[in-house]
C-alpha cells in the first residue's frame, strides 16, 4: 500500500512567502546605506557637511515604491491562492492541508511586510535628508 502524496504546491506561492521580506530587508539596507552617505560628516549640509549622495530623496522613494510593487504581487499572489483554496473565508483559517497553509502564509506574511515597507517609506517624506538625532 502507496503513501498518498500531499498535494502538489505552485511554484510561484513561494515567491508570495518569501518576496516581501526580502524586498524590506534590502529596502532597509539601501536604505540605511544611502541615507548614511548623505551626511557623512555628521553634519547637515548647511552646516559643512559634505554629502556622498545627492538627490537622496528621490533614490529612497524609487526604492521604496521597488518594494512595495515586490510585496504588491507578493500580496496577489497570497490571496489568488487563498481564494483557490479549500478554507471557506479570510476569517477562519483552518488550513489543513498543506497547499491551504501555503497560501495563508503567503497572503499573511506579504501583508504584514507590505505595512512595514509602506511604514518605513513614510519617513522619505517625514523626515529630514540630513539631519542630527540626539
Amino acid at each position: 500500500m502507496a503513501a498518498a502524496q500531499p498535494p502538489s504546491t505552485r511554484p510561484s506561492i513561494w515567491y508570495g512567502i518569501f518576496a516581501a521580506p526580502i524586498a524590506f530587508g534590502i529596502q532597509e539596507m539601501l536604505d540605511w546605506l544611502i541615507s548614511s552617505g548623505a551626511c557623512p560628516s555628521g553634519n547637515p549640509a548647511d552646516i559643512g557637511g559634505m554629502p556622498l549622495f545627492t538627490h537622496t530623496r528621490a533614490i529612497l522613494w524609487g526604492i521604496g515604491a521597488g518594494a512595495l510593487i515586490i510585496a504588491a504581487v507578493a500580496l496577489v499572489i497570497g490571496i489568488g491562492a487563498w481564494r483557490q483554496s479549500h478554507d471557506p473565508s479570510f476569517l477562519s483559517i483552518r488550513a489543513r492541508l498543506r497547499p491551504d497553509y501555503l497560501a495563508a502564509a503567503a497572503m499573511l506574511v506579504s501583508a504584514v511586510f507590505l505595512i512595514a515597507i509602506l511604514w518605513q517609506t513614510v519617513g522619505v517624506f517625514v523626515l529630514p535628508e540630513c539631519g542630527i538625532v540626539r
